[in-house]
């Protein structure tokens, strides 16, 4: 799917959108574009920074979120990541089986395990996430301030409408 021409306006369907979605193409769904910028972030900028440590997209969210709130259950990483359960065990186990973090049983809860990341697995984050912070900030230096300030708040609202559905 590919975006329409650049345009110096905004569609006509996103100006004043019908109740029902009528008029409203699916390569101008908002979810459509959200998606796609995301996918093409991840495949063309975040996919060739984490290639030459080996590991993927999954293992690097799991990875961060050890290394910047510390130690957690898997339950607690999917709450931090928006990730589902199969994704953080999966990625856990492969990070696990490179020496990149650590497991304990929760001695408060028997059948809990706590995650943790390793020294091997600190130092990966940081080299890996200097990288990933230079491509956000050349990311957010495409936009202007205004429509900084504008796309930060449209996805607070756009990610509480969806949590809201959940509950």
């Amino acid at each position: 799917m590919s975006l329409p021409p650049d345009a110096p306006f905004i569609p006509p369907s996103w100006q004043s959108p019908a109740p029902d979605g009528t008029g409203l193409e699916v390569e101008l769904f908002p979810s459509v574009l959200m998606l796609a910028a995301g996918t093409l972030f991840q495949r063309n900028i975040f996919r060739p920074i984490l290639e030459p440590s080996g590991i993927g997209v999954a293992e690097w969210r799991v990875l961060l979120s050890l290394n910047h709130y510390g130690e957690a259950t898997a339950a607690q990483i999917v709450d931090r990541s928006w990730m589902d359960k199969a994704q953080v065990s999966r990625a856990a186990l492969a990070l696990e089986e490179r020496g990149l973090i650590g497991r304990r049983q929760d001695p408060a809860h028997a059948r809990r395990v706590i995650l943790s990341s390793t020294r091997k697995g600190e130092a990966l984050y940081a080299r890996v996430h200097a990288q990933a912070q230079r491509e956000q900030a050349r990311l957010l230096a495409l936009l202007e301030p205004d429509e900084r300030r504008g796309l930060y708040l449209a996805l607070q609202k756009i990610i509480r409408h969806a949590q809201g559905l959940a509950e």
